[in-house]
């Protein structure tokens, strides 16, 4: 995590906070909201690893949508190909998993936001063990 926060700070960030927990082996980090480029930055950032996962691993480039995103109650992810006995799984973004809906078929999922506070937030589908797409949700108070 202190090569994320350099890597944002060298494109002009400020990072507000940085927590290291050496305990948990995990860092994490915030920009402070009125950062006009955070959302840009962090988007570049998410660019350089979005397919980086393992060997093993192969990305399949299947494109979801999701609308309304930002959204305040719940929104749609409208994939172009059907998958069958998915799992969504949602992350915040400390990279905590906060929900994970499975046993999922179709084209569409609604994703009710229940009881996250707003705020960033990553998915990614998977069927038969390999991811079939990752992507971003940012939920909204208004």
């Amino acid at each position: 995590m202190t090569d994320t926060q350099t890597w944002l700070q060298g494109q002009g960030a400020t990072v507000d906070i940085f927590i290291q927990d050496t305990a948990l082996d995990h860092n994490g980090f915030q920009l402070p909201s009125s950062f006009a480029y955070k959302d840009s930055i962090l988007d570049n950032y998410l660019l350089c690893y979005n397919g980086t996962l393992s060997v093993e691993e192969e990305l399949n480039k299947t494109n979801i949508s999701a609308f309304p995103n930002p959204f305040t109650s719940h929104t749609i992810l409208q994939s172009d190909n059907p998958f069958e006995d998915a799992t969504l799984t949602v992350y915040n973004s400390l990279g905590q998993i906060v929900k994970q809906p499975n046993h999922l078929s179709g084209r569409a999922i609604t994703f009710h936001r229940d009881n996250l506070p707003s705020g960033l937030y990553f998915f990614r589908l998977t069927q038969d063990h390999k991811i079939i797409t990752v992507g971003k949700l940012v939920i909204t108070d208004d």
